[in-house]
Parts: structure tokens; sequence; C-alpha cells
């Protein structure tokens, strides 16, 4: 032994008979297929690039395209209903009739105050301060002795209440509503009262003395 490893030299394989068969060395491909696998293995890589090619050809001219995650949708808020108006109430048309202005001198010499009561109003109408109108009342119920006193414009008229219709001359402020008590109650089962706008008849409550209500003026 000098030191070196023994060389692993191949030896033939003995067989059953104990003779050693050569290992056969391995031999090289014919050229036909060394030439097929080539081709074979630059086919492939020639395929591959040629799809790649083709796939960013079709990117590019927009035949092939990749759509991008599109984010969800929310949907539409519902509209919201409008809120519906409510009727308002619509104020009560007056029951006094304004005097035409050819009739105030005999309005206010109907009216049932002292001359200087008259004088005011004539001052104050000519002003613009006081207006005059015609107020019909009338007993709604049995004539039985019913009053009421209309007051306004610092003037109070006692009316006695029948069936038929009276017309009262009444001067009042616009804007400021004429005020109708009661006076007297003729049975005892309250003050009976209407107040009539042309054909038409407004029936008021039964008033007890002293009770009142407001008339709105024009």
């Amino acid at each position: 032994m000098n030191g070196e490893l023994p060389s692993m030299a191949m030896q033939p394989a003995p067989d059953a008979s104990g003779a050693a068969h050569p290992v056969p060395e391995p031999q090289p491909l014919p050229q036909s297929q060394r030439d097929e696998a080539g081709s074979g293995f630059h086919i492939g890589k020639i395929s591959v690039g040629a799809i790649a090619l083709l796939a960013l050809a079709g990117i590019a001219t927009g035949i092939l395209s990749f759509s991008a995650p599109q984010p969800s949708r929310v949907p539409p808020a519902p509209p919201v209903a409008v809120e519906q108006q409510e009727a308002k109430p619509q104020p009560m048309p007056s029951l006094i009739r304004p005097v035409p202005a050819a009739d105030v001198e005999r309005a206010v010499g109907a009216i049932l105050g002292t001359d200087a009561d008259k004088a005011r109003l004539r001052a104050e109408i000519a002003s613009g301060q006081t207006r005059i109108g015609w107020l019909t009342v009338l007993d709604s119920d049995v004539e039985d002795g019913d009053w009421v006193t209309v007051s306004s414009a610092g003037i109070s008229q006692k009316v006695q209440l029948f069936h038929a219709p009276t017309t009262v001359a009444v001067p009042y402020a616009p804007g400021v509503p004429v005020t109708v008590t009661g006076t007297v109650d003729g049975d005892g089962k309250g003050i009976t009262v209407a107040v009539r706008v042309g054909a038409n008849s407004f029936v008021l409550a039964p008033m007890r003395p002293g009770t009142s209500v407001q008339v709105p003026t024009p």
C-alpha cells in the first residue's frame, strides 16, 4: 500500500457458469434521433414564445382583454316619498257684508246710537280708520223673547231676535271681530241665534246671558 486508493475498475459480472460477461458501454444516439430530440425541444420553445407573442398582440389590439374585478355595485337608495301636505283649515268667511260707499250715510243713520256716536263714526270712516257693514240676525228656534247685544268700534246695539231677519249696521275696524253677546234668554232654554248671509243662515251655538261669540270682519 503506497497511500493511494485502489482503483475500482468495473469488472464483468459472472454468470451462473462462473464466466464473466462484458458490460456494454453506452452508445451515442444516432444522428437522426438526436436531431428529432433537439428539434422537439426547439419547437417547444418556439411554440411557447409564439403563444406569448400572440397573447401580447391580442391584448394590445383589444382582441383579448382581462377585465379588472369590478367593485360590487350598491343599489341606489329608494326615492323618499314626498311628504303629503295637510290641508290647512280655511278661515271662516265673514258674516258681515261691507256697505258700498254710496250707502255709508244711510248705514250710519241706521246705527242704534247717539248723535255724538254717529258723528264720531263719520269722521273715522272718512279717515279710513273705521268701516261699516251689515249684520243680519234672527232667532233660529222659537220666538221666545231672546235678545243679543252687538258690540263693535265702541258702539253697543241691543237687538231682539225674531224669525224674520233683523239687519243691523255695525261699524268695525278692519281685522277686528264683532262681538255678539247673549243678553236675554226668553224661555230659559238658551238664546238661539243665527246669522243670515244672502240665502244661507249660519246657526250659532245656543248662548246663555253673558256668553259671547266673535264674528269675523271682512
